[in-house]
């Protein structure tokens, strides 16, 4: 709920056999994109803006995954979360920017919601 990824990530993997046995491991891999979503709305309400520089969130990733992120790596999980309709925005490839609506920019309806199969 607090996109703590660095807790998030130890815990997985703490756990990873157990998980595997019980055969949810995928799935709990597949709710990483929502600590991102939460980590990133977290950023958000920090600075209070609707364009939020990439730079800031890899900074912040780095520093909550222990690990070296790419910026087109980052771009990446921002682009699935703008498809899944977890973020409403869009990415500013030459500026480096995430630019995200004024009007409820993380909707928790697409996070509740059960995906259509």
């Amino acid at each position: 709920k607090k996109g703590d990824l660095r807790r998030f990530n130890s815990l997985l993997l703490q756990h990873q056999s157990n998980f595997v046995k019980l055969g949810v491991f995928l799935v709990l891999e597949q709710v990483k994109i929502i600590a991102y979503r939460n980590l990133f709305k977290r950023l958000y309400l920090l600075t209070n803006s609707t364009r939020l520089n990439l730079q800031a969130f890899l900074s912040v990733l780095r520093e909550q995954c222990d690990e070296e992120m790419e910026l087109a790596e980052l771009e990446c999980i921002l682009a699935n979360l703008i498809f899944q309709n977890k973020i409403k925005g869009y990415i500013s490839h030459q500026k480096h920017f995430l630019i995200v609506s004024k009007a409820d920019p993380f909707p928790i309806a697409a996070v509740i919601r059960r995906p259509s199969v």
